[in-house]
């Protein structure tokens, strides 16, 4: 159990020293995921159920 802990512990550390890059990351895919959610909302402005999903299949889609 101790070897896990200090390999979930190294990795932990590892990935803190790219810091900024996995913050632009988050940044980054928050951003292209509400411009395809606003997308979406426009695509389903007109229709209720285009395709067979609604506008929350689609949505839900986008973020998961």
């Amino acid at each position: 159990m101790r070897l896990y802990i200090e390999v979930a512990k190294r990795s932990f550390q590892r990935q803190m020293a790219y810091r900024a890059a996995n913050l632009a990351g988050l940044a980054t895919n928050t951003f292209f995921g509400l411009m395809r959610t606003y997308l979406f909302l426009g695509l389903y402005a007109g229709r209720d159920v285009e395709a067979g999903w609604t506008v929350g299949d689609a949505v839900a889609f986008v973020w998961l």
